[in-house]
């Protein structure tokens, strides 16, 4: 009797634990799963899928790929998923916007916001053909004459001050002294002859599907935004220019964006070599920003988006040089981007978002004198964007222009 009463009051506690453990069991289940959900909605996709990238590209360290880069990887990769497709915005540069703001990068110019109406009342009067006492502006000493009105000779030498205000650096690449090496930079000749006779320029766009915030009512599209361009290239400064309006990123009707570049580059390739001619290179973009931000300025009494400048430079943090992405024109690619950001600057202050780095190569490996360039975003007006050729035209010529 005892046994059997012994038994049961085993048997009573055994269950009753069974059930404490399971209600704790429960409870910490709950609440572990609810934690994972919580943290696993914080997660950035585009770092799950860097870090796959990490694995394909040793040394890359974890940093993070913008899904601008992500697109290209995925080309040279096939079968690597690309996050973030649906995004308007191709380039997620959310890291930029939390690290520095575009606004900001024109505040940090040694004072330039005090100079904007003393820059652009000068602009009127300045001739197309010199800027300062005779000096073409193409020049170092001229370029270096036009930016005097928002720098100094020794910022725009100085390795540290440019870094710092006129460039946009994620984590996962570095601008080393070697890449930015500002005396080289400013010494590389860039300009070129014209020549009508014979293709100059190319404008295409590896992302010829970016559109803009009228586009659904008017069908506007970034090539459209070249034809601008090329019409202003071509008919009021004189050049050749070829622009392509072929679709990269439109597959089977739909939009594709995985192999844009590496289709681009096969295109370039065959163009290249059939036009050797071809000197100056644009792919010409519309960017990706926060839905609330409105990147537009004045310029002569018209709404104007403004622009952002763009190189990638084929250079990771913890590799250093991507060898098999070389680019043997960088230093021209860096002088081109750099000059027109000074020339900027000094006629049209606030137009001029920044220079935008990169860790890869794009298509800036096929022309020293090669750009990516973004003009505007999805929450500008076509009509804004188109306003941005103009300015954009003229400051080409000025760094391009053999005098």
């Amino acid at each position: 009797m005892r046994r059997q009463r012994f038994l049961r009051n085993f048997r009573n506690k055994r269950i009753m634990t069974i059930i404490i453990m399971t209600i704790i069991i429960f409870f910490v289940g709950f609440f572990f799963l609810k934690g994972c959900r919580a943290w696993v909605k914080e997660i950035n996709r585009e770092d799950v899928s860097q870090k796959l990238m990490s694995v394909i590209l040793p040394g890359n360290s974890a940093e993070t790929i913008p899904c601008f880069e992500q697109r290209l990887l995925a080309g040279i990769c096939p079968g690597i998923q690309v996050v973030d497709e649906e995004r308007e915005g191709e380039y997620c540069r959310e890291e930029c916007e939390t690290t520095k703001t575009w606004e900001n990068e024109t505040t940090k110019q040694n004072g330039a916001t005090q100079q904007v109406g003393e820059a652009q009342e000068k602009r009127a009067e300045q001739s197309t053909e010199s800027e300062t006492d005779g000096v073409p502006a193409n020049t170092e000493e001229g370029i270096i004459a036009t930016a005097s009105k928002v720098y100094s000779k020794e910022q725009i030498f100085n390795y540290d001050y440019v870094k710092s205000n006129m460039y946009v650096i994620p984590s996962d690449t570095d601008l080393p002294e070697s890449i930015l090496d500002l005396e080289k930079i400013m010494s590389t000749d860039i300009t070129i002859e014209k020549d009508s006779s014979k293709p100059q320029i190319l404008i295409f766009h590896t992302h010829s599907q970016e559109r803009f915030a009228d586009s659904d009512s008017n069908g506007k599209s970034i090539v459209d935004v070249g034809d601008r361009l090329t019409e202003l290239l071509q008919d009021k400064y004189g050049y050749n220019v070829m622009h392509i309006r072929d679709s990269f990123d439109v597959v089977d009707g739909k939009l594709d964006r995985e192999k844009a570049y590496v289709l681009a580059n096969k295109m370039l390739d065959k163009v290249m070599k059939e036009n050797p001619s071809i000197q100056v290179v644009l792919d010409l973009h519309r960017d990706g920003v926060d839905p609330g931000r409105h990147l537009v300025t004045d310029i002569d009494g018209k709404n104007t988006a403004k622009i952002m400048l763009f190189n990638g430079i084929s250079y990771l943090k913890g590799q250093g040089a991507v060898k098999e992405l070389e680019n043997p024109y960088l230093t021209g690619n860096m002088a081109m981007t750099y000059k027109m950001y000074l020339v900027g600057k000094a006629l049209y202050p606030d137009f001029i978002r920044c220079i935008y780095i990169a860790g890869y190569r794009y298509c800036l490996h096929h022309a020293a004198r090669s750009m990516l360039l973004e003009a505007g975003a999805q929450t500008n007006t076509f009509e804004e964007v188109y306003n941005a050729m103009e300015p954009l035209a003229l400051m080409l010529d000025k760094i391009l222009r053999l005098s």
